[in-house]
């Protein structure tokens, strides 16, 4: 009888040690996304205020074009949104 009763508590206190532990390591789980979610949050913010410093040439080198193709791609929209708003298109 001693022998069941020392045997439920033992696996008692393991449950316990168990459960804690699990709650525990979830807790810190959910810390350590959470931390992770405000760094990357943090680093889209940078990067959002970064780009929206440049102009449209600095942006297109940016992302990889070459400085003769972005400014005469540049120079071409601008000159297509010029047409569209004095009313000149070329489509029959």
């Amino acid at each position: 009888m001693l022998f069941l009763y020392r045997a439920g508590l033992i696996i008692s206190c393991l449950a316990v040690g168990f459960a804690s532990g699990f709650f525990h390591g979830q807790r810190i789980g959910r810390k350590v996304a959470l931390k992770g979610a405000v760094i990357a949050y943090q680093k889209r913010e940078r990067i959002n205020g970064d780009v929206s410093k440049l102009n449209d040439i600095d942006l297109c080198i940016a992302l990889g074009g070459l400085p003769d193709e972005c400014a005469s791609l540049v120079l071409g929209m601008a000159e297509s949104l010029e047409d569209k708003k004095s009313g000149k298109n070329d489509q029959k």
